[in-house]
């Protein structure tokens, strides 16, 4: 049997080895839950590793690890080897090598996950996907003095990937001089890195990768096992310290703010928000102004979600 994953090698799979993991995963019949919505309310997911199925020594029979027994023997479907049956009330039951094993099919339920979603990332690649990628749901980041904003952040579109022409999509590709090493590059003419993707589990991506790259959560990249090959997905891009700016805040700065007519002064709670002058394109009279070297008689509401309509009421080509 071939296969696309001869670059995995480095991580201590071979070839043989690789195969026969994948096809047990996807034999495995779990049905994973489409991409986490938001960060803060992911979609529950089943464990790859906890439906990993082992060989019963006695029957020759696949068997997951919640039908299989503490006083079973079990063997594992890569390299043979004895396995034997984790169970608890923390975490769901898995399959486990023992402690000699140079097998790494499941090894560290947490590592296993991390790497089987890389390779469901390079797969769906290599078979001509296109992945398109979004921002969470998140505060806007931008503090002005003591006080950060509190608005949320819409997802928006950031950008679409996918492996054209003689692009290939490495797994594991080590940057120059070995600074950083990416779980998914898609690279051009053998050396040109033309995207980074990141896949994290439990941490997050510390060092800088070169533009444009990026992270996404293992268990929503483990969400393109039931994605048709050749077709748009949505993956989430969680990553820390890109900024992440309401449509308001944007703005700060902007020279045609000054045009908006100025305030004497903003009224809040204490007057139920009534301003002196209603906001001068909803007409609303019970408003949080903005404000940009004075209060301004124009709602942040609109100024964000409406921006184009306020700069056309104010002439601003």
């Amino acid at each position: 049997m071939t296969t696309v994953y001869d670059e995995f090698d480095d991580m201590g799979f071979s070839d043989k080895q690789l195969c026969a993991a994948m096809e047990e995963f996807e034999r495995s019949s779990v049905t994973l839950a489409p991409a986490m919505q938001t960060v803060s309310h992911p979609i529950p997911f089943a464990d790859p590793i906890s439906v990993l199925r082992g060989i019963d020594s006695a029957t020759g029979l696949l068997t997951k690890p919640d039908e299989a027994s503490k006083a079973g023997r079990y063997l594992c479907p890569v390299c043979r080897e004895k396995i034997y049956l984790k169970t608890g009330s923390i975490r769901r039951h898995h399959f486990s090598h023992f402690p000699r094993s140079s097998c790494q099919l499941y090894q560290g339920g947490e590592s296993e996950l991390h790497k089987y979603a890389k390779m469901l990332v390079k797969r769906f690649l290599d078979d001509g996907g296109i992945l398109l990628f979004r921002t969470p749901w998140r505060l806007c980041t931008l503090v002005s003095g003591r006080f950060p904003c509190s608005s949320m952040v819409d997802p928006k579109d950031i950008s679409l990937v996918s492996k054209e022409g003689d692009d290939t999509v490495e797994l594991e590709y080590h940057g120059p001089g070995r600074r950083w090493i990416a779980d998914v590059a898609i690279v051009s003419g053998g050396t040109e890195v033309k995207y980074i993707i990141e896949v994290t589990n439990t941490h997050a991506t510390e060092t800088a990768r070169p533009e444009p790259w990026y992270e996404v959560d293992a268990r929503e990249a483990c969400g393109l096992l039931n994605v048709e090959p050749g077709t748009v997905s949505t993956l989430t891009d969680v990553r820390h310290g890109r900024a992440t700016l309401c449509g308001g805040c944007q703005l700060v700065g902007v020279e045609w703010l000054l045009r908006i007519p100025k305030l004497r002064k903003k009224v809040g709670s204490e007057g139920s928000w009534l301003q002196e002058r209603p906001c001068i394109l909803c007409k609303r009279e019970k408003y949080n102004p903005r404000f940009e070297r004075g209060f301004r008689q124009c709602c942040k509401i609109c100024l964000g979600s409406r921006t184009d309509e306020v700069k056309t009421l104010l002439g601003v080509e």
